[in-house]
C-alpha cells in the first residue's frame, strides 16, 4: 500500500495551524479583553463551531473530480487571510469595542469576544476545515485499507496540533511576537501551497508573488502597536503576559492591559509611586509598637516592577524583602525600566503560592500580595485555603495587605469578594481606597485591635517625614468592609465570572472616556 507522502505532509501542516492560530488569537485577544476563563470558552468554541462548518463544505468538496486542486487553493487562500490578521485585527477589535459598548453595554466582553473570534479568526478556521474530508477522501486509494489511512491521517493531524499548541507556547510567541507567529502560519501554508502549483503548473504566479510577499512581511513587519492610540515606550509579549512600558508625565508604568490598571507605576525624582503601594506600605505600622528602623521580613506576591520592595527598602533599609513573580519578562523590566536592584530585594521567579506553601511559618511581618494573571486576579491565590497559608506565614503581629484593581464605579465586586474571603480568615479587616478610586488596598491581620496600632505608630513619626501625609491620608480613609461578597474556595472560585463583569463596566467606562476625550479634540479642530 503505497501513501501520499505530500498529503500526509499536508495533514501535518493543516493540524498545527490551526492549534498556532487559536492559540495566537487567544493572545490577539488578550490586551483588549484578558485571557480569562471567559475569552477562551467563546474563542474555542467559535473555532470548533468554524471548523464543523468547514468539515460540511469539505465532504461536497471532496467528491468533487477537482478536490485536489480546491482543496489547496483554499489552503492558499487561509494563508493570506490567516497572515492579514496583524494588520487589520487590532483595528477591529478596538473600533467594534466602540460600537459594542452602545449596543451591548453590559455584556461588552462576551459581545466584543465573540464579534472578534466570527469576524477575524473563524473564517480561516472553515477554510481549514475543508481539508480534513479531502485528505480522507483523497488519502483513501482502496477500501480494504480504509480505516487505516483514515486513523493515520486522523492521529497525523492530532500529532500536528501538538506541535501546533506547543511551539507558539513556548518558542515563537514569546521570541518573536505573536504578528509574527501568524505570520509564519501563514507562510508556511502558503509555501504549501506553492509546492502544489508547481507540480501541477498551476497558479504558480499567483502563489509565488503571495509567498514572496509573505516571507517580505515575517522579516520586515510594519504591524502597529495593540494600543496604537497613544506613544509608549515598550510593548512587548511573554508566555504568561501582554507587556506594556509606557510614560504618564513625571510617571513611568507596567500594564498587562492596552487601557485598563497599571501593575507597576514609579515616579520620577521622588520617594513614592503616586499609587497603591504607597498606601501598601502602611501594613508595617499595623504591628504594635513598630518603628520605621524596626527591622522586617517583607514578602512580595508579584513583584512586578518592584515599586513595593523599593519603597519599602527606602523606608525600612534595616529590613529583609523577598519578590515572587512568574514572569521572568517582567522581573527584567524591573531591573531596566523601574530602577529595581538585587540589593533592594532577592527576586524569585516562580508561582507565588507554590513558593509560600515551601516557607516555614510565622516568617513575615508584612506579605504584600499584587499578583494578577493579566487583569484577572489568579482563583488560586484568591481563595480561602490561600489565605490561610498566608495566615500561616505571618509573624506575630503581622499583617497581609492585598491589592485589587478590578474597580469600576458601580461595580465594587471583585474587591468585595476578595474582602470577604479574607474575612472568613482574619480577625481583623480594614479597607483603604486610593485617591484615583481604581484600586482598593485590603489590610488583614490575626490582631484584633489594629487600627489603635495604626494610630500610635504613626504617632511616633515626625511630621515632616514624607511618610507622615501618607500615613494620614491611610488612617483617615480606612474603613471597616462591610460589603457582601462570596467566600472563594480552592473548589468554587469564579474568580473569571467576577473578572468579565467587573471588566465590562471598566471597559465601557474607559471607551466612553475615550470617546468624549476624541469628541473634544475634534471640537477643537
Amino acid at each position: 500500500m503505497k501513501r501520499d507522502a505530500f498529503l500526509y505532509l499536508t495533514t501535518f501542516i493543516c493540524g498545527a495551524t490551526i492549534m498556532a492560530v487559536e492559540i495566537s488569537s487567544s493572545r490577539y485577544l488578550a490586551p483588549y479583553y484578558g485571557s480569562s476563563m471567559i475569552t477562551w470558552t467563546i474563542l474555542i468554541g467559535v473555532i470548533m463551531t468554524a471548523l464543523s462548518i468547514g468539515n460540511i463544505i469539505g465532504g461536497s468538496i471532496a467528491d468533487s473530480e477537482s478536490a485536489r486542486d480546491r482543496m489547496y487553493s483554499l489552503i492558499w487562500v487561509a494563508s493570506i487571510w490567516i497572515s492579514i490578521i496583524p494588520f487589520i485585527g487590532k483595528y477591529v477589535i478596538t473600533f467594534s469595542c466602540l460600537l459594542l459598548m452602545w449596543v451591548f453595554p453590559d455584556y461588552l466582553q462576551i459581545a466584543g469576544v465573540l464579534f472578534a473570534c466570527l469576524t477575524i479568526f473563524s473564517i480561516p478556521c472553515v477554510i481549514l476545515g475543508t481539508v480534513t474530508p479531502c485528505l480522507i477522501r483523497l488519502g483513501i486509494k482502496d477500501l480494504e485499507h480504509s480505516g487505516r489511512i483514515a486513523g493515520e491521517l486522523y492521529a497525523l493531524s492530532t500529532i500536528g496540533s501538538i506541535f501546533g499548541t506547543i511551539l507558539p507556547t513556548f518558542l515563537t510567541i514569546p521570541t518573536i511576537g505573536t504578528a509574527r507567529t501568524f505570520l509564519v502560519s501563514g507562510s508556511v501554508l502558503c509555501g504549501l501551497s506553492l509546492i502544489y502549483f508547481f507540480q501541477k503548473q498551476f497558479k504558480k504566479k499567483r502563489g509565488m508573488v503571495t509567498f514572496i510577499i509573505l516571507l517580505a512581511l515575517l522579516i520586515f513587519p510594519k504591524t502597529s502597536s495593540f494600543a496604537f492610540w497613544k506613544d509608549i515606550i515598550l510593548e512587548d509579549e511573554s508566555s504568561y503576559n501582554y507587556l506594556q512600558v509606557g510614560n504618564d508625565g513625571d510617571t513611568i508604568y507596567l500594564s498587562t492591559h492596552v487601557e485598563i490598571g497599571r501593575q507597576s507605576s514609579l515616579r520620577k525624582n521622588n520617594s513614592f509611586s503616586g499609587s497603591y503601594p504607597d498606601i501598601a506600605i502602611g501594613a508595617a505600622f499595623f504591628k504594635p509598637n513598630f518603628r520605621s528602623n524596626d527591622p522586617l521580613k517583607i514578602l512580595v506576591l508579584g513583584f512586578g516592577g518592584g515599586t513595593f520592595a523599593k519603597l519599602c527598602h527606602h523606608f525600612f533599609p534595616n529590613s529583609k524583602i523577598e519578590g515572587v513573580e512568574i514572569d521572568p519578562k517582567i522581573i527584567q523590566l524591573a531591573y531596566k525600566y523601574f530602577d529595581s536592584k538585587p540589593s533592594e530585594a532577592r527576586v524569585y521567579n516562580e508561582d507565588g503560592r507554590a513558593f509560600l506553601s515551601r516557607q516555614p511559618p510565622g516568617k513575615y511581618d508584612v506579605i504584600f500580595l499584587d499578583a494578577f494573571q493579566d487583569v484577572t486576579v489568579p482563583f488560586h491565590m484568591a481563595t480561602q485555603e490561600f489565605f490561610e497559608i498566608v495566615r500561616d506565614h505571618l509573624a506575630l503581629g503581622g499583617c497581609v495587605v492585598v491589592n485589587v484593581n478590578l474597580q469600576a464605579k458601580n461595580n465594587s465586586e471583585m474587591s468585595d469578594t476578595i474582602a470577604k474571603t479574607m474575612q472568613s480568615v482574619f480577625r481583623s479587616i480594614k479597607v483603604c481606597r486610593t485617591q484615583s478610586e481604581m484600586n482598593i488596598v485590603i489590610f488583614a491581620s490575626n490582631e484584633i485591635k489594629i487600627e489603635k496600632s495604626f494610630a500610635e505608630n504613626i504617632k511616633k513619626l515626625d511630621y515632616q517625614d514624607p511618610l507622615f501625609s501618607e500615613l494620614n491620608y491611610v488612617q483617615k480613609s480606612l474603613a471597616d468592609f462591610t460589603g457582601k461578597g462570596i467566600v472563594l474556595t480552592d473548589d468554587i472560585a469564579p474568580v473569571e465570572l467576577i473578572g468579565y463583569r467587573v471588566m465590562s463596566d471598566l471597559l465601557s467606562e474607559n471607551l466612553k472616556a475615550l470617546v468624549a476625550l476624541l469628541l473634544v479634540s475634534l471640537r477643537k479642530v
